[in-house]
């Protein structure tokens, strides 16, 4: 009976899951360092560059931040083991849970994002072949291409551009 009362039920937390848990933590710390140190040149590129407006960049930047640090996270979750917590103190088991909600969010977040690329390039694909070839060398779609990466401004009105190129092409034809 006293050798029962001695016996505890928590099992303490191995060593090597703590000291992993540790590098978990310095690399997470690590990716945030790297992008906001990285954040300034995004920035000045996305509002000198691109000429995108102020609040706009700003935002951009924050995002891209924090896109960064989930894409560091998902991508070294593939490649590194990640550490038991069980029997870990409430504190490490806590920040854990985050950085695996974290993890999960980001990879959906990445999953759906490529879905969406490839079925708005699919689209584009198909629209090109659906079009004339008379509507698809409009005059203004090589122009237009080419200054629609510098704001969201002016890949509306390349967007308009093609628009009426197409109509006025289908009317000719």
């Amino acid at each position: 009976m006293a050798h029962a009362e001695e016996q505890s039920f928590s099992t303490p937390m191995s060593q090597q899951n703590v000291s992993l848990a540790m590098e978990w933590r310095r690399l997470r710390r690590a990716a945030t360092i790297v992008g906001l140190f990285t954040a300034p040149a995004f920035f000045i590129w996305l509002y000198s560059g691109l000429h995108w407006s102020l609040p706009v960049a700003l935002i951009v930047t924050a995002f891209g931040v924090a896109a960064f640090r989930g894409l560091i996270d998902v991508v070294v979750r593939r490649l590194l083991p990640w550490p038991s917590m069980y029997g870990a103190d409430d504190e490490l088991a806590e920040e854990d849970v985050v950085a695996r909600r974290r993890v999960w969010f980001w990879r959906k977040f990445f999953k759906r994002l490529v879905v969406t690329v490839v079925i708005l390039l699919g689209a584009l694909i198909a629209l090109n072949l659906v079009l004339p070839s008379s509507a698809r060398s409009c005059r203004c779609s090589a122009r237009s291409i080419r200054s629609a990466r510098s704001s969201p401004r002016t890949a509306l009105s390349w967007l308009r551009c093609c628009c009426s190129c197409r109509s006025s092409c289908s009317s000719t034809s």
